[in-house]
């Protein structure tokens, strides 16, 4: 489970009707977050779980009231993602005529909301519209299938539910509610009278009242929906991939949208590993350290695709210096303490390029080594741990069949091995690197 934000807060507001003449003030988020502070004047919050589905309310809070209540009441009885944009702002429409952080739904491209939408195959936008008389549902987007469902559940609930005006059906390829990863889902707008509905002080916009039990069977219904649709079309519920970030200098940039000129949001070090959620024309959606957005796919290669090199700092008394350079002389930026594993990202020259708790520098290859877990097998009772590598060397201890030791070279028949954690020696022939080889060889 990754979650994206602080959690939400909720305050009271004063009721007032969107002007049918109020338009948008800001084409993207960029220029909305250049007049307005996070957790003083908005909030965001995401909750990336489920790859399938996604509910989502984009115009929360004091923008189109109540949708963001029906998204966390989702988000707690379910395990699919969630996003919310929540206005904190006492008025939904300025003195210019302006709605100022509305942002239409083919425009939205706030970071969190955009990366979540394309890392989830489809799911429920909800909206509001202004109707104070005729408590109802116009249904849009582009999901066929899921809508049909959703439309059953919400009908057979008693909720009145109708196709979307044309100015509100979601249809656009670029809406946000078919941006994910089937190019199609679902946009629901409620309206006024039905909002305030689901509180019993009847202000869907301030929602000083308790949720009503309206509210709560309109839940159940998308929640039931959203279980039918998953399940009828589970085959296209694909969790994560893991990558490594390879052919890049230092670090991978993530930005808020598939584009080089995309403002950057976090990068990834050059070997660490991501989570791959979906890839959007050359770009993928990744994970790392909480950070969701879009990275360069080339850079990326799927674990399985490529092995990551790890060695084992050994040869110290305490610790090897990690340096900025591939030269004693340069400074020393981070010690990796003995027994550490660093990923190897060059070896070409004396000190090799690493990647070590989020750092990238150079350590001595004299002071790494391989140390590989084998099985010890074909004893009669035990196998003796020697000083040297000779049957005449004295015995240090010994191991049982099916005990573990750690091999640091196993280039000869007496395999380097690290008994309680000083270099000792092995015979080759009774080491294995597992189990299943161990009885292979013996059949």
């Amino acid at each position: 489970m990754k979650y994206f934000t602080t959690a939400l807060v909720l305050i009271g507001v004063l009721m007032v009707p969107i002007k049918s003449e109020a338009i948008d003030k800001y084409s993207t988020f960029e220029d909305l977050r250049k007049d307005y502070v996070e957790d003083v004047d908005y909030k965001i919050a995401g909750e990336l779980n489920s790859t399938q589905i996604l509910f989502s309310a984009i115009h929360g809070g004091n923008i189109e009231g109540g949708t963001e209540d029906i998204v966390k009441e989702l988000g707690n009885r379910t395990n699919y993602s969630t996003y919310i944009f929540e206005s904190l702002l006492d008025h939904q429409v300025d003195e210019e005529g302006f709605k100022p952080m509305h942002i239409t739904s083919t425009n939205f491209d706030e970071p969190i909301g955009y990366a979540l939408a394309h890392a989830t195959s489809t799911g429920i936008t909800f909206h509001g519209f202004y109707d104070i008389e005729k408590p109802y549902v116009q249904l849009g987007g582009l999901n066929t299938g899921f809508k049909k469902i959703v439309e059953k559940e919400l009908s057979a609930a008693g909720f009145d539910v109708s196709d979307a005006e044309s100015h509100i059906a979601g249809v656009k390829p670029n809406n946000y509610a078919n941006i994910g990863g089937l190019q199609a889902g679902v946009q629901l707008e409620l309206s006024t009278a039905l909002r305030k509905s689901f509180y019993d002080d009847g202000r869907h916009i301030s929602r000083t009242g308790n949720k009503t039990e309206k509210f709560y069977d309109f839940v159940g219904a998308i929640e039931r929906a959203a279980a039918e649709y998953d399940k009828k079309y589970e085959e296209i519920n694909v969790g994560p991939t893991t990558g490594v970030v390879t052919t890049v200098n230092e670090h991978l940039n993530i930005r808020i949208k598939p584009d080089l000129n995309s403002r950057k949001v976090g990068d990834i070090p050059l070997g660490e590993t991501v989570d791959v959620y979906e890839t959007y024309q050359d770009y993928s959606v990744v994970s790392y350290n909480g950070v969701i957005g879009f990275s360069y796919g080339p850079y990326i290669k799927k674990t399985e695709e490529t092995e990551v090199e790890k060695l084992t700092v050994h040869n110290v008394t305490s610790y090897a210096n990690m340096r900025s350079g591939p030269s004693i002389n340069d400074p020393v930026i981070a010690t990796v303490p003995k027994g550490e594993q660093v990923k190897i990202l060059n070896k070409d020259q004396s000190y090799y390029k690493v990647s070590y708790s989020g750092k990238i520098g150079y350590v001595h290859k004299n002071t790494l080594a391989n140390i590989v877990t084998h099985f010890v097998g074909g004893v009669n009772t035990y196998l003796n741990i020697r000083e040297q590598p000779s049957i005449d060397s004295p015995k240090l201890s010994h191991v049982y069949e099916y005990d573990t030791i750690e091999v640091i070279d196993d280039s000869s028949e007496w395999y380097k091995v690290l008994f309680n954690g000083q270099e000792a020696y092995a015979y080759g022939s009774n080491l294995f690197n597992s189990i299943l080889d161990y009885r292979v060889s013996i059949q």
